[in-house]
């Protein structure tokens, strides 16, 4: 069988074309492949400062998209704190300002101390926390994955339950399973008292430097005279409750417990001890109360006396461990607040910032913290700078790759241009030498372009731009690689690189071989 390649363009024989391949691949590769593994480098060297670059613009897009970056708080003062909600009404409906400004909405929000006990201190420590309103958009946003722990929000506006941050349990010294934590609530003004509040979460942070959070409904019941305060155990002085985490199995065997210790203890018959199991609705935690109510009134220190001859008596010593003392509050309807002492402005984009800074002093007469305006400038600088070098880092390293294909294919094509010369005397036409140019230096890229894409995507995602970071003591999270190679900056990257350096191959090579056989043979 011929094998002459029958079109009449070419009519290379084929056994020719295979050597001609074989030693011209090797020209174009150099020696021990120097040529082909620089070329692998410079894209190596590409595809990771794209992956570290788009993934510095995914890691600062949800930095941007956070509740701790995109809320800008304002200070109310306190001869305006009556203020505060008809501030945050007329923000919100104010829709010109919304578009002009690029914010959402706007929140209204108390900041305030509580002392808790601490286990570890074996004493009273005062932390700052916040109030959150169950309509607040934050809410939402600080039970996302990246921020959640364990528990819910609160159920309604008169929820009494108290969401802590991780780090609040570890510096108080409360296991992360814990149902409750102890507030300290004034007897009088000498005199103070630990009740157990339950906690409903725990979460990883929460904004402004805060370590709780609870419903405005929760501050204003807690700010109460001492006298008046429904957190107050001997306010709480008609039921013991006990809670057992688990399910209904559990919860029927502490019942159970219970009923045979008032059985076994005449004592208390005449109390006339009623017990009823129901579903725990304090905690986060999922379990039931066990409730038992006594005929009479009884003071708060009987309660307690009760509580701890049951809590050691045979028939709950097995259960003990488990069992936790929840306390009815006596909790009543508060009139509406309104003197909120901090606004909340969610920004979708920071860009407007400092202007609205100066349109909210202006028409309101409130400032805002200078810092805060100037740290929101900084991360949407920082973003945008991102993006501009992403589009930078492109078009250098298309420059270079181009700039080092047409030199290669360039010095090699004039080395053997006598060669050419003499091929195209015996009658090889351009086209076919230009092919063959062509498929040896397209797969001498595509080749280069997939060993370096494989090679920078298992040091990206094996940690290696994690480790670089740490040599240069850079601050990092735990669970952030920092690249990202698999997304439309690929392959953006991808096509323009072999578009350029096919587009360079084309006029590099059609230069020299567009030249008669005698100017290449005599070098004219």
């Amino acid at each position: 069988m011929n094998k002459v390649l029958n079109n009449k363009k070419y009519r290379i024989h084929s056994d020719f074309r295979k050597v001609f391949y074989k030693n011209e691949g090797k020209e174009l590769l150099g020696v021990r492949f120097k040529n082909f593994w620089f070329l692998v480098l410079i894209l190596f060297l590409t595809y990771t400062a794209i992956g570290f670059a788009t993934g510095s613009l995914k890691y600062l897009k949800k930095k941007m998209d956070d509740p701790f970056i995109n809320w800008v708080n304002v200070n109310i003062p306190y001869g305006m704190s009556k203020e505060g909600e008809m501030l945050r009404d007329i923000l919100n409906a104010d829709s010109v300002a919304k578009r002009k400004f690029h914010f959402n909405n706007v929140t209204a929000y108390f900041r305030y101390p509580i002392a808790f006990q601490s286990l570890k201190v074996h004493g009273t420590i005062e932390v700052v926390g916040r109030s959150i309103d169950i309509k607040d958009p934050i809410l939402k946003d600080l039970f996302k994955k990246k921020n959640f722990i364990m528990g819910r929000p609160f159920k309604d506006e008169n929820d009494i339950g108290i969401i802590v941050t991780k780090d609040f349990l570890k510096r108080f010294g409360y296991n992360i399973n814990t149902p409750t934590i102890n507030m300290s609530v004034a007897l009088d003004n000498d005199n103070n008292e630990y009740v157990p509040v339950p906690v409903i979460a725990v979460l990883k942070e929460l904004p402004g430097m805060t370590m709780f959070a609870t419903t405005p409904y929760f501050r204003q019941l807690k700010k109460e005279p001492a006298k008046g305060n429904p957190f107050r155990r001997d306010a709480t002085n008609d039921e013991v409750i006990l809670f057992m985490p688990g399910d209904s199995i559990a919860g029927k065997q502490l019942k159970d417990a219970v009923t045979e210790f008032f059985k076994s203890h005449d004592e208390y018959n005449s109390l006339s001890p009623w017990i009823t199991l129901m579903d725990n609705t304090l905690s986060y935690k999922t379990g039931f109360n066990v409730n038992i109510s006594f005929m009479g009134d009884m003071t708060i220190n009987e309660m307690d006396s009760i509580f701890q001859k049951m809590i050691v008596s045979p028939e709950l010593k097995n259960l003990k461990s488990n069992i936790v003392r929840f306390y009815n509050y006596k909790t009543y309807h508060v009139y509406h607040y309104t003197n909120f002492d901090y606004l909340a402005i969610n920004f979708y984009d920071l860009s407007k910032v400092r202007q609205f800074k100066d349109y909210f002093y202006k028409k309101h007469k409130l400032k805002i913290d200078i810092a805060q305006i100037e740290a929101k400038e900084n991360y949407n600088y920082v973003s945008k700078l991102t993006l501009i070098i992403s589009f930078l880092l492109i078009i250098f390293s298309v420059m270079v790759i181009s700039m080092f294909i047409s030199n290669l294919l360039s010095r090699h094509l004039d080395k053997i241009r006598n060669n050419i010369g003499t091929f195209k005397a015996f009658g090889f036409s351009n086209k076919a030498l230009l092919k063959i140019y062509f498929t040896l230096t397209f797969w001498f890229v595509i080749s280069s372009l997939t060993i370096s894409f494989l090679m920078s995507a298992l040091f990206g995602y094996l940690g290696g731009i994690r480790k670089g970071l740490v040599l240069v003591n850079a601050t990092i999270e735990a669970d952030e690689r920092y690249f990202d190679l698999f997304n439309y900056w690929l392959l953006v990257s991808t096509l323009i690189i072999i578009s350029v350096s096919m587009v360079v191959i084309y006029y590099t090579a059609n230069k020299i071989l567009k030249r008669t056989p005698g100017d290449l043979i005599y070098n004219r």
